[in-house]
């Protein structure tokens, strides 16, 4: 299992974040963060987020929870 954590992925802090995209448990794996990493990636000022269950379910590391 791979997680996705902010420092892993160097993008902007949630909270200064301009552009924030979200995943969620329904993403199946943290593996498909992966996609949402690449989506951020083509946006100015853009980092993922994941909800509780994705945090939860080890898909992604706290530092990246936005709800």
């Amino acid at each position: 299992m791979i997680l996705v954590s902010l420092e892993t992925h160097n993008k902007v802090d949630l909270t200064s974040a301009k552009t924030v995209i979200g995943g969620g448990i329904s993403l199946g794996s943290s593996k498909n963060f992966k996609l949402l990493e690449e989506l951020a990636a083509l946006f100015e000022n853009a980092t993922i987020g994941a909800t509780r269950a994705a945090v939860d379910a080890g898909f992604v590391l706290v530092d990246l929870q936005i709800g």
